[in-house]
């Protein structure tokens, strides 16, 4: 009985054939992490949302007189975290989670949020 000796052409097929499923492997991790990233962002985009509607009824319960300011300032720190928000998904990528401290006064009245948002659903790929 006569050995089975592989080809060039068929040991370069299966080699080309490995190579496809690693790169496609490759893929479809890169493609996850940043589905991952993206609700990470989405996330955090609405708890930046929530904490500016909670800066907003802050000023409002203050006093009539800094009203306009305060609302201002809440507005602007609502631009500048929006703004910040995919370099703190992007900083965070394998730590597992974003923290946002934001503290807004008004008047005698201080409020603090404490935002935790998951920096990725999928494990960070190596």
């Amino acid at each position: 009985m006569r050995a089975s000796i592989p080809t060039l052409g068929g040991l370069a097929l299966a080699c080309v054939f490995a190579l496809c499923s690693a790169a496609q492997a490759q893929n479809d991790a890169g493609k996850a992490q940043g589905e991952g990233r993206q609700a990470a962002l989405k996330t955090l985009q609405k708890e930046i949302g929530a904490a500016y509607d909670e800066a907003k009824r802050a000023c409002a319960r203050g006093p009539a007189d800094g009203r306009s300011a305060c609302l201002q300032q809440a507005r602007q720190t609502w631009q500048d975290d929006m703004k910040g928000a995919p370099a703190q998904v992007q900083a965070a990528g394998g730590m597992g989670s974003v923290t946002t401290t934001r503290t807004t006064t008004v008047g005698d009245t201080s409020t603090t949020s404490v935002t935790t948002t998951p920096a990725s659903a999928e494990p960070a790929v190596q």
